[in-house]
């Protein structure tokens, strides 16, 4: 498997992702209607993909170590 192989599998694996962060944002907007709007639900909230909070909590904690200076 070289390298052109592995990309397009990786990019096949961030399109699946992109697609399972579209289907729960849609199942959380319908589940959402289906109650009552005076009461707040927490899958009103966006869903974010464990992956992406991972990638993005990784890039906060570099660059609040930057700022350290040790």
């Amino acid at each position: 498997m070289d390298t052109k192989d592995l990309r397009e599998e990786l990019n096949e694996v961030k399109g699946m992702i992109k697609d399972v962060n579209y289907q729960m944002q849609e199942l959380r907007e319908i589940i959402g209607r289906a109650f009552d709007s005076d009461e707040k639900l927490p899958v009103s909230q966006h869903y974010e993909h464990p992956w992406y909070k991972h990638i993005r909590e990784r890039s906060i904690d570099d660059r609040a170590g930057e700022q350290d200076p040790e």
